[in-house]
């Protein structure tokens, strides 16, 4: 089984491995016993059994972006923005700073 990020895990035996063998190439749950590596990955489900995944709720695509800018993953983001402070100007901005000897 391979994730959305290319992590491999395996599946060494699978319940109904023929059904499953029908989902390839599709979204899928697996349940069973897990088996994780020395740091905590995920690397063996034993006995997994292998169902559909149900569908995604309306708006919500599968998958991972091919790439996003910085600046557009933080626009959700609270906090300053990098063109300053409302109602501060620069020549503030600087002061408070030296004042605070930063």
């Amino acid at each position: 089984m391979t994730d959305d990020a290319g992590t491999k895990v395996a599946l060494p035996k699978v319940v109904d491995s023929e059904a499953a063998g029908r989902l390839l190439n599709q979204y899928v749950t697996v349940s069973g016993t897990p088996e994780r590596d020395e740091k905590g990955a995920l690397v063996k489900i034993h006995d997994a059994s292998v169902e559909p995944a149900p569908p995604l709720p309306e708006g919500v695509r599968a998958g991972i972006p091919d790439w996003v800018s910085l600046e557009a993953a933080a626009a959700g983001f609270p906090g300053p923005r990098s063109r300053g402070i409302a109602d501060v100007t620069e020549d503030e901005a600087e002061a408070f700073l030296a004042a605070i000897e930063l």
